[in-house]
């Protein structure tokens, strides 16, 4: 079958050259300082930016083609750039360029407003060649390398041709001259050479976007495009971006010859615009201010955020604490860089470890919603590059490229992670330096990298055993229940514990709670509206910068000092240095929280009261204190003032026995003797026995019989 394509030639002919009439007008009337400055500065600069609005101002010049000029230009993408560069070649020839093309990169802007979204799954077949505008999350970012542009070649007869070359088109070294064979200058056939020196080149570059998350349904797998950007679009992106980019879509032909029928295609950006991504980017009008500064002043606007937080999660023991904990890591403290170039950050990190069915994960999801910009994972299903950074090649192009993870994607937002305890420890590893200097950086393939990671970050565990197990001794303290390293656990502010007890009360509570949201799912809603609680947020942390008052300073400072105080009366480690910066934190974002400028005296109480529920609920107690050492690493200060006991006891033990040496028998009644009067249990006092024999402190003579080493 043969298709007749003359009419479809002569129509794209008519299109191409209408389209070229209209850029001259463009280009003419509005841009004609540039092209005389590009002309005058030619290769130095070429680049020239163009508003998309002015083109509506020439839609009489097409009204003739039954299509009005928008849908001309979005149907012919591709005739659209070419008949740029056609018109801005010979308009800067014009201006005194002796180049043959002198290419010119085009910047379009004022674009939003006028050409449907589409999102990277929803672009369909026919959209190839057209020009459309994609909107994703940008995911890789290629290194920047130098595209050739404007090919030339030459022959020995100094004839020379020049051709416009797409990203990924076969540049071939050698052609045939074509005016030699019209001047007959010789029989055999003149070849061209490419002149890699006097061709044009460019800055380019490749990113790769994808689908947003909070636009696609639970079991959609996000899809990804390729984009092309060159000049002044390439280093203006960075991974976790969300952005708008208009350009030609096109296929990528890797063959001159023959060609697979599946072929992968990619954008040519002509266009990008960031889109509002941050609490701190979010658009507030004068009336959504005046709502805020009305709201601010309400006597009971505290409880009223916390109500609004999960409303149909609670009944649990101690939900209202956590609830106001996350609310005081939405608003966040205030970040500062020190004048010795150390970083201080101000999000607030929050540890939630629960029994199953107390709503953790439910809890993350409404934060989810709640901020424009946040990052769900799943730790079973999370590694170190997923959460941090890799280096990869790319398929498409061959280049190695970034991939963001999770934290930089969630850069000036929230990152929320839900059973962290599942992850590999060595991925766990990687989270460190991007909770506590909040970047990352990453080298490899010759790329280093650097990613900031500042957001909060609020995960969820299971207990190590599945659920609490709570005695009346509490032998088992709720922290060494929780299945994290003590170099994780110590860099989050607070962690909570969140134990199913039974009680009628909280049964009940918890029973009418599930029972009313289903019987009438419209009665459990925010007391403010989530729209203008996002937006009060987004306010709070863009205007108010509170600084600490000296009353807020010594109430801190004195809270620290008497833990400490406490502490070392009862050899109990109560509070560390890293805790101050965490009650700072919480102070300034519940100032934040009231809009006001300064840490008060209630910031700094509000602060230390969620700072002991954490404690209370997490936490051992030690002669009516809460030790903080088992969250750090180490082992409950009794257990460390049992352990030296027993050490010493062992030691003198030997050092008394005939010769220094004890038999295997002694040892044992020994062992019983500590267990019954230290109240430990005597696989305890084994294994610190054996530590000692693997460390070289207690060498076996014998045996069965052991002796103290001699330096």
């Amino acid at each position: 079958m043969v298709i007749e394509n003359l009419d479809i030639i002569t129509e794209t002919r008519s299109i191409e050259l209408r389209l070229m009439e209209v850029w001259k007008k463009i280009l003419e009337e509005h841009y004609i300082d540039d092209v005389r400055d590009i002309a005058e500065k030619w290769p130095e600069r070429k680049t020239i930016t163009v508003s998309f609005s002015k083109f509506i101002e020439y839609e009489d010049m097409v009204s003739d083609l039954d299509l009005d000029i928008l849908t001309l230009i979005e149907k012919n993408g591709v005739e659209f750039i070419n008949t740029f560069y056609a018109t801005i070649f010979s308009l800067i020839r014009a201006h005194g360029v002796l180049y043959a093309d002198p290419y010119v990169s085009l910047i379009v802007e004022d674009f939003e407003d006028f050409f449907t979204k589409f999102m990277p799954k929803s672009i369909e077949s026919s959209a190839v060649g057209r020009l459309i505008m994609v909107e994703g999350v940008v995911r890789r970012i290629s290194e920047i390398k130098r595209s050739i542009r404007i090919g030339l070649w030459k022959c020995p007869y100094d004839h020379i041709k020049t051709k416009l070359i797409d990203p990924f088109e076969k540049i071939d070294k050698k052609i045939d001259c074509d005016m030699c064979k019209q001047d007959n200058r010789t029989k055999e056939k003149v070849k061209m050479l490419f002149d890699e020196r006097n061709s044009i080149y460019v800055n380019s570059q490749f990113i790769e976007i994808q689908d947003p998350s909070d636009l696609l349904s639970g079991r959609e797998i996000p899809q990804r495009l390729a984009i092309y950007v060159e000049e002044g679009l390439v280093g203006t992106l960075y991974p976790g971006d969300r952005i708008k980019v208009l350009g030609v879509l096109k296929p990528v032909i890797k063959g001159k010859k023959t060609t697979d029928a599946l072929v992968d295609v990619y954008l040519h950006a002509l266009g990008i615009v960031h889109v509002e991504k941050e609490f701190s980017e979010i658009e507030i009008t004068s009336e959504d201010e005046k709502k805020i500064k009305e709201l601010s002043k309400d006597r009971d606007l505290i409880s009223r955020i916390i109500r609004s937080i999960a409303p149909s999660i609670g009944g649990v023991r101690g939900y209202t604490e956590i609830k106001e904990a996350i609310a005081l890591a939405l608003f966040g403290g205030v970040p500062k860089r020190m004048p010795d170039g150390t970083y201080r950050r101000g999000d607030i990190h929050i540890l939630l470890v629960g029994d199953p069915g107390t709503g953790k994960s439910q809890l993350l999801k409404f934060i989810s919603e709640l901020a424009p910009k946040a990052v769900y994972v799943v730790g079973k299903g999370a590694t170190a590059a997923g959460l941090t950074a890799a280096v990869v090649r790319d398929e498409l192009t061959g280049r190695w490229t970034v991939e963001a993870g999770a934290l930089p994607l969630a850069d000036g937002g929230v990152a929320l992670i839900d059973e962290i305890e599942k992850m590999d420890s060595k991925d766990r590893t990687a989270m460190h330096s991007a909770m506590e200097q909040q970047e990352i950086t990453i080298s490899k393939a010759g790329i280093h990298a650097r990613f900031k990671t500042r957001c909060a970050i609020i995960a969820a565990a299971n207990p190590k055993f599945g659920k609490f197990i709570i005695d009346d001794e509490m032998k088992t303290s709720i922290v060494e229940q929780i299945d994290l390293p003590p170099t994780l656990l110590s860099r989050f502010d607070l962690i909570f514990a969140l134990k199913d007890v039974s009680t009628d009360v909280g049964d009940s509570s918890v029973a009418s709670l599930i029972l009313e949201s289903h019987r009438n799912p419209k009665a459990v809603k925010p007391e403010i509206d989530i729209e203008l609680l996002r937006k009060y947020i987004a306010y709070a942390r863009r205007r108010v910068h509170p600084i600490l008052t000296n009353e807020a300073e010594e109430i801190i400072k004195e809270f620290y000092i008497n833990l400490r105080k406490k502490g070392r009366e009862h050899r109990v480690l109560t509070i560390t240095a890293r805790q101050i910066e965490a009650l700072i934190r919480l102070a300034e974002a519940s100032a934040r929280m009231r809009l006001s400028d300064k840490v008060t005296k209630e910031d700094a109480i509000r602060a230390i009261r969620i700072f002991e529920a954490a404690m209370r609920s997490a936490l051992p107690q030690e002669g009516g204190l809460y030790d903080y050492l088992p969250a750090v690493g180490g082992e409950r200060s009794t257990t460390i003032s049992k352990i030296s006991r027993i050490r010493k006891a062992i030691v003198d033990k030997i050092r008394s026995s005939p010769d220094g040496v004890i038999t295997r028998k002694e040892l044992e009644q020994l062992f019983d003797e500590l267990a019954k009067k230290l109240d430990v249990n005597k696989d305890k006092i084994e294994k610190i026995f054996s530590d000692m024999c693997n460390s070289g402190e207690i060498l076996e003579a014998e045996q069965g019989k052991y002796r103290i080493y001699l330096y």
